[in-house]
């Protein structure tokens, strides 16, 4: 039973993702997910009461059931979680910290050969121009959502941090438009509504774009179009600091996954040395 005792974990899960949504609203849903997830293992427990012995448990029982990449999404909106909690004065240690992380052996993002984009593009439709734009300004899925008539300008896509339309890492960049990006922008009807996009629910979105790859008979998800305009850039010799910043990664590191996209170009640097 959940009870008003903020220290029980799922009377302040309740706290928790009240704020999250106010916070996160874009990401809420799934980590409203997650956090329900975990709460049938934890939730007759006190904040406090958690051990990283349990979690521990609870991870290798996880780690059965669903793949390693899952446990590490549990396992952050757990320690996040707790982070607040802590914070808040509402306990005084995060558990999570002591747990031993999944380790996963990075393989490269699947992307998109120009080939696959005509391909998608062909069986897509009236959802052709949704996929064209996005292969080519690298706009997550929540990004595209809200991107609204008057964020575009001068020949530059401005990615927004808002109210209610947060970034990812709550900064706001500037994409270029590319001549891919502008024949997309001109494909669109016109919405009638300040936004470029038509209205719906990301998962809808997200299971159109599948369809359309299917149909064309390929796999992949709405992000492989991400990783598409971030593969491409590499592959044609941008450097990895000017894919950080159109993409809006909070660190390099996340960007390191497109590095060997350009081993020619490390090539080349090395050859100029005679030491």
């Amino acid at each position: 039973m959940v009870t008003d005792d903020p220290n029980n974990f799922g009377a302040f899960a309740r706290v928790y993702l009240d704020w999250h949504r106010h916070e996160y609203p874009d990401s809420n849903w799934r980590v409203v997910h997650i956090i329900n997830t975990i709460f049938a293992h934890l939730h007759p427990r006190a904040l406090d009461a958690v051990t990283p012995l349990e979690l521990e448990r609870w991870k290798m029982r996880r780690l059965g059931e669903v793949s390693k990449s899952t446990v590490l999404k549990e396992l952050r909106s757990l320690a996040a979680l707790y982070n607040a909690a802590v914070t808040w004065g509402v306990t005084s240690h995060n558990p999570v910290r002591a747990v031993r992380k999944p380790r996963e052996h990075q393989r490269p993002p699947r992307w998109y050969s120009a080939d696959e984009l005509s391909r998608i593009y062909r069986v897509a439709g009236a959802h052709a121009p949704w996929w064209r734009l996005v292969a080519n300004t690298g706009l997550r899925l929540s990004e595209a959502l809200q991107l609204r008539h008057e964020d575009i300008r001068a020949g530059v896509l401005h990615v927004v941090s808002r109210a209610g339309a947060r970034t990812k890492s709550l900064q706001s960049r500037q994409v270029p438009l590319s001549p891919g990006a502008v024949a997309a922008l001109a494909q669109l009807p016109e919405s009638g509504n300040q936004f470029v996009l038509p209205r719906m629910h990301p998962k809808s979105m997200s299971r159109a774009f599948r369809r359309d790859a299917h149909r064309a008979g390929l796999n992949g998800s709405l992000h492989t179009l991400r990783h598409t305009f971030a593969a491409h850039l590499a592959s044609s010799g941008i450097p990895l600091r000017e894919i950080q910043l159109l993409l809006g990664h909070s660190t390099i590191r996340v960007t390191e996954i497109y590095a060997h996209l350009a081993p020619e170009r490390l090539t080349a640097a090395v050859a100029r040395l005679d030491l």
